[in-house]
């Protein structure tokens, strides 16, 4: 499938506003065209697309269509943002960009701060290469009724749900761990081991068809992944100029009760397995492990990997939540994100779930990724994969209560009240047993 849709209703731009402006700061001409980027819950994110001949004059692409503002469940590679050097632009008579801004509905702009998100970019951009290149910054809500920043595109895959057109269901097995499971038959074997190595893995490049029968290229996928969140906490912060974006001292205990205050205040119903998570998690805060740069919000849902090597990363996106904070924070989160078949069938099918990696790769395993990268034991990981776990239930949550009361009208954000309270259950069943 594409990967942009139709804009939806209610979050249109003003195309003509923006085509004036674009044309006074960047010097643009010519034909402009937007869609938007299907995926993400918070900060909204368009293709802005200007001198494509077949594109007509002040095109914003919208309508009603049945089921169009639904993500796919089971999409399971989806291009999304951005062009680096390495990657051509499918359309070289046109120009591309980015355009991110904040959700409507928006009451709290320190949530959704374009202009902090573009000044991290454009510094972080010049140290890190997985971070895009922003390009322009606007705070006059006269252009589109926001602020917003508009940066380069790239292209890539990201990785979501199995795998589209490579299953052979005769030659796989359903996982050991998941008995009496109604995963379809295709699902992979969770830790099969290989009869042999394929040969694009072999010979260094991980391609996409490797992911349904190779033990090794999702392991070596998951490598890069860890590898890249170690260095983005292992950059030299005065070096990126951006030593002071955030305040180590308290952070964890700030977390904790942030996190806390912006449950209740988004609450709309009980949850008494997430509201036990949260007794928990502020009677166990640990001091704070180090200081590092910290994204806050790292899936393979927001990093895109090179088409032609699902080893290299092109680019990591939604920055919205980057800090200074403590490390294992982050990678806590990260495992929040990462689902295995005791979380049921629904949470392992969310839309942004790469479920082929799920199934074979456990949290336990991607904690020691870590470890062997950084070159050290972590301490028990409990308490941050527990707070990241809370942490993604309370972005639902808001996410839920914006659709209650009317702020989004997007209906993939009609069932988020089921995620908030399996994700509290999820919390609770970690805290019982004691491990991640």
């Amino acid at each position: 499938m594409g990967e942009t849709k139709l804009v939806r209703k209610g979050e249109e731009i003003d195309i003509e506003r923006l085509r004036a402006f674009l044309e006074g700061e960047l010097g643009t001409h010519g034909q402009i065209e937007i869609e938007q980027f299907p995926g993400g819950s918070s900060n909204l994110t368009y293709l802005v697309r200007i001198g494509r001949p077949e594109s007509v004059p002040g095109t914003v692409v919208t309508g009603d269509r049945e089921g169009a503002d639904e993500c796919p469940v089971r999409t399971k590679y989806e291009s999304t943002l951005v062009s680096n050097g390495d990657t051509p632009n499918p359309h070289p008579e046109t120009q591309e960009y980015v355009l991110r801004r904040p959700p409507f509905g928006n009451t709290v702009k320190s949530a959704h701060d374009m202009r902090r998100e573009f000044d991290v970019l454009t510094k972080l951009s010049k140290v890190y290469a997985p971070a895009p290149k922003p390009l322009l910054f606007c705070d006059n809500d006269a252009v589109i009724g926001s602020e917003f920043y508009l940066m380069e595109r790239r292209h890539g895959l990201i990785i979501r749900g199995r795998i589209p057109g490579t299953h052979d269901p005769a030659s796989m097995q359903k996982p050991a761990h998941s008995k009496g499971s109604d995963a379809p038959d295709s699902t992979i074997s969770s830790g099969t081991q290989d009869a042999s190595v394929p040969a694009s893995v072999a010979g260094g490049a991980v391609k996409p068809h490797d992911l349904e029968t190779s033990q090794t290229a999702r392991r070596s996928i998951c490598q890069t992944f860890i590898n890249n969140l170690v260095k983005l906490h292992t950059l030299d912060l005065p070096k990126a100029g951006l030593e002071t974006l955030g305040r180590i001292e308290g952070y964890n205990r700030r977390q904790v009760e942030g996190w806390t205050k912006r449950y209740f205040a988004a609450k709309t119903h009980d949850h008494d397995a997430l509201e036990k998570s949260i007794i928990w998690l502020n009677a166990n805060i640990p001091p704070e492990s180090g200081a590092s740069l910290i994204h806050n919000d790292y899936k393979f849902d927001n990093v895109m990997l090179d088409p032609n090597d699902l080893g290299r990363i092109t680019a990591v996106l939604d920055w919205e939540m980057v800090t200074i904070g403590d490390p294992l924070m982050d990678l806590g989160t990260t495992l929040g994100y990462w689902m295995d078949n005791d979380a049921g069938e629904e949470m392992l099918n969310m839309p942004f779930n790469p479920r082929v990696l799920m199934e074979n790769i456990s949290r336990a395993e991607l904690v020691e990724m870590y470890e062997e990268i950084l070159g050290r034991k972590l301490p028990d990981m409990l308490f941050y994969y527990t707070f990241g776990t809370f942490k993604i239930a309370v972005i639902a949550q808001q996410i839920y209560a914006r659709y209650v009361r009317g702020f989004t009208k997007d209906e993939r954000f009609a069932g988020f009240n089921k995620f908030v309270e399996a994700l509290g259950h999820i919390a609770e069943n970690a805290t019982a047993r004691g491990t991640v």
